[in-house]
């Protein structure tokens, strides 16, 4: 971490997980990662709960918010904001919901702690891992990741040169931008495969 001054910045709505990035990288830095939504939920989730947040909505509620969120990654294609697309699959969700005032706030809080757990990550919605899936079955695609380790990145920046899709960008190096990175790998690490 000490050793840069830039990192290359994740734009996941330009990705098409060609791959050139992790391949040309000297130190094995920028790993990629396919997640089916289920397992980001199922992460996101366990995080919460190990947090101290007991949970009486998430694993019920994600079923139909990923289904959303899955149809609606759909329509928008290649260039969806992941990010953004669950916050709005997320709000239509609890707006539906006619509660006592005190179980939407708790089911609000609980959502509120779900988004925190996911916090910087970044998803792409990439032809080969979620559009060619989606269309062979539905329900089977897979969002694209890339988790730069803050620990042996050296910000040498031929991830940045290869990539001609500008899905990776030379950032500078903050305060800020290193406790994401560090939140960031440990998710990677974290994140359930199934």
């Amino acid at each position: 971490t000490q050793i840069r001054f830039e990192y290359p910045q994740y734009v996941p709505e330009n990705c098409t997980a060609c791959g050139s990035c992790y391949t040309v990288c000297p130190d094995s830095a920028i790993p990629g990662l396919v997640s089916t939504i289920s397992d980001v939920f199922s992460t996101a989730i366990s995080q919460v709960e190990t947090g101290g947040t007991p949970t009486q909505y998430l694993r019920r509620e994600t079923k139909a918010i990923e289904k959303r969120l899955r149809s609606l990654l759909n329509k928008s294609g290649e260039k969806a904001n992941v990010t953004a697309t669950l916050e709005q699959s997320i709000q239509e969700h609890l707006d539906k919901f006619d509660l006592p005032a005190d179980q939407k706030a708790k089911m609000k809080q609980e959502f509120t702690a779900f988004t925190a757990a996911i916090g910087g990550m970044q998803f792409a919605v990439t032809k080969p891992y979620w559009t060619n899936k989606e269309t062979q079955k539905k329900g089977s695609g897979g969002l694209f990741s890339i988790t730069l380790n803050p620990y042996t990145c050296k910000g040498c920046m031929e991830c940045v040169d290869v990539c001609s899709d500008k899905a990776l960008v030379a950032a500078p190096q903050t305060p800020e931008a290193i406790a994401t990175m560090r939140t960031q790998w440990l998710w990677f690490h974290d994140v359930d495969i199934v």
